[in-house]
């Protein structure tokens, strides 16, 4: 059997840190009696991309999958990517077909589960448990409807972090990662598989949301933050190195083990990625008129104005009023499958 597990976001640089200190051992131990290396993740630098490419093992350009959301052909129309977007077929489905028993759990870019003789769990961008073909078969979505009834799919750390409760926002990871590790441990004893997957994604969001609290060179980092809250991101690398070590203790001695990070996460300088103007530099766009790199300029800076204060209302307001808040575009575009 081959039991892949991920860690979205993990930085290699992190893992090397803290196994050497102590706080990973199940990763240490094994890296130690193992095979360790750092890989290079898609040049688009896209978690769904990244995924997609993983699970077909083809480059964006074969499988079709860029982002969160792809252009419609002959247009500028864009919509968002679901696991009907793959243009390559994904190694659960060729497994299959060859008579193999396979199972990805809370893995990128399997939603909608396909009605396939594999089991499936949908991960990121799946809208809710409750939407049809979150899993498949059956009695796997039973299971995982029970499990993560009182688990939100996307950690609620935009409004932790405004609020800087950002101790309560680790613990609703720590519990969604104990949850699902529960559940993967369940599915494992269902049957004798020949390939299981399990993801994680909370760590990807908690340095997204908590970075701040320990990088210098973040704009919004405060000293008092780091002295109270600085060893938060360490504390969720050691429970994703706890929910490893209680998956790879179901393993029988024959079978293996894959611990993949599919890219990591970093510093971000708050940049503006401006495709439309290195396009239009290379001479490879045309503006129909003079005002257009004006309109889209303002139309960029105008979504992000909205965001912020879409983000700002969620940190001011309670809980539960904030709950009520509709999502924003760009997170409407991603639940609106």
């Amino acid at each position: 059997m081959l039991l892949v597990i991920g860690m979205d976001g993990a930085s290699s640089e992190a893992i090397e840190r803290l196994t050497s200190t102590g706080l990973m051992p199940n990763l240490r131990t094994l890296m130690r009696h193992g095979v360790y290396g750092r890989l290079q993740t898609d040049f688009c630098l896209s978690p769904v991309a990244s995924w997609s490419s993983i699970l077909t093992g083809v480059n964006p350009g074969k499988h079709g999958v860029w982002a969160t959301e792809n252009v419609v052909a002959d247009s500028y129309e864009r919509m968002p990517v679901t696991a009907r977007a793959l243009r390559a077929p994904t190694i659960a489905q060729l497994l299959t077909e060859h008579g193999l028993e396979v199972g990805t759990l809370f893995v990128p870019m399997t939603f909608p589960a396909r009605e396939a003789d594999w089991t499936t769990v949908s991960g990121w961008l799946a809208p809710s448990t409750d939407t049809p073909g979150f899993a498949h078969p059956r009695r796997i979505a039973s299971m995982a409807a029970r499990a993560l009834q009182d688990v939100p799919l996307v950690p609620r750390l935009s409004h932790y972090a405004a609020t800087e409760r950002f101790v309560a926002g680790l613990e609703e990871c720590f519990e969604a990662i104990r949850v699902k590790a529960r559940l993967a441990s369940e599915v494992l004893a269902e049957k004798r598989w020949d390939m299981l997957a399990v993801n994680f994604t909370e760590l990807d969001w908690i340095q997204r949301w908590y970075w701040h609290l320990v990088d210098a060179r973040h704009p919004d980092h405060r000293e008092e933050l780091l002295a109270t809250h600085g060893d938060l991101i360490s504390e969720a690398y050691a429970e994703v190195d706890e929910a490893i070590g209680r998956l790879i203790r179901l393993l029988k001695p024959r079978d293996h083990v894959i611990v993949v990070s599919p890219y990591g996460v970093g510093l971000n300088s708050r940049a503006h990625l401006c495709v439309s103007e290195l396009m239009a530099h290379l001479d490879f766009l045309a503006m129909r008129s003079s005002a257009g790199g004006l309109v889209h300029a303002v139309a960029s800076s105008l979504g992000h104005v909205i965001d912020s204060v879409y983000a700002a209302l969620r940190g001011i307001l309670p809980g539960g009023v904030a709950d009520m808040i509709n999502d924003t575009p760009e997170e409407g575009a991603r639940r609106g499958l």
